[in-house]
């Protein structure tokens, strides 16, 4: 039965890594492509949204980050 669990906890820490590593190409992929709307289904549409863009510069809200991209 532990080796059960054992297995069970490796097998969801791999899936939930691979989630996140597959979001991540999705949301840099929208980026690069630079498409809002798909953007916006993954960016919480709030004024206190922060993102630094790759030039280091700071932007702050959706729309500022999102625009800037």
């Amino acid at each position: 039965m532990k080796i059960f669990s054992v297995f069970n906890e490796i097998f969801l820490c791999y899936v939930s890594k691979r989630a996140i590593v597959n979001i991540n190409q999705q949301f840099f992929d929208m980026i690069r492509e630079r498409f809002v709307p798909d953007m916006g289904r993954l960016w919480l549409n709030a004024d206190y949204v922060k993102c630094i863009h790759a030039s280091g510069e700071l932007f702050t809200g959706w729309v500022s980050s999102a625009m800037n991209m």
